[in-house]
């Protein structure tokens, strides 16, 4: 368990802790000779997600040397959760999986979890979405300054404009992008947001 950020998330981190010893597992202390390595993040202020992000990233390297799974909990993970799905597919699950298909658990969002068997890769109307979405793909506005004021400056025109891309989408897809490639699962990352700035003179 690695716990990022305020005093809350320590106390969260041991109470966590707490449930798992209950429920039989073994709380190990070195990364190394874990099997499942549990973030609890922060995601209030910039440094904190950034701190967050290199953790899980930090620790899905570690898959390559035996680690088996990284789970993604607290602030970061609660309030981003549809991107971290889409951008950060390393890692394994994020809280919202955790309700998962136990014995005890049937009436669960998500299907047993598992990393060997095929079964949740199975074709399925439960990941069956509704890909619809509007998306203002690009808009740009545009001033001509006057030229009562260019002629005192030695200007013959200019003009000041502004431009974006990709700046509002309205989708129901739960953590993808709508424009993703379909056969990508997903792990594509997603258009970004650009907003540029400008100033055309002519003399």
């Amino acid at each position: 368990m690695v716990s990022l950020g305020c005093a809350k998330n320590q106390v969260d981190a041991e109470r966590l802790l707490a449930l798992l010893q209950e429920a039989g597992y073994e709380i190990c202390s070195d990364a190394a000779q874990c099997d499942v390595v549990i973030i609890n993040t922060c995601g209030f202020i910039e440094d904190a997600k950034k701190e967050s992000i290199e953790n899980i990233l930090d620790f899905c390297a570690m898959k390559e040397n035996g680690l088996r799974g990284v789970i993604v909990t607290g602030c970061l993970a609660e309030r981003y959760q549809e991107q971290m799905a889409l951008e950060i597919p390393e890692a394994d699950a994020i809280k919202r999986h955790l309700d998962r298909w136990t014995p005890e658990n049937h009436n669960a969002s998500y299907p047993r979890l598992t990393r060997s068997s095929q079964t949740n890769f199975a074709t399925s109307s439960f990941w069956l979405e509704d890909a619809s979405y509007v998306r203002l793909k690009n808009i740009s506005l545009g001033y001509n300054l006057p030229k009562s004021l260019l002629t005192k400056i030695g200007v013959e025109k200019a003009k000041v404009f502004v431009s974006g891309e990709n700046l509002l989408t309205f989708s129901g897809l739960d953590g993808l992008d709508p424009e993703s490639p379909s056969d990508t699962r997903g792990a594509f990352y997603s258009n970004v947001k650009k907003i540029s700035l400008g100033l055309k003179v002519s003399f």
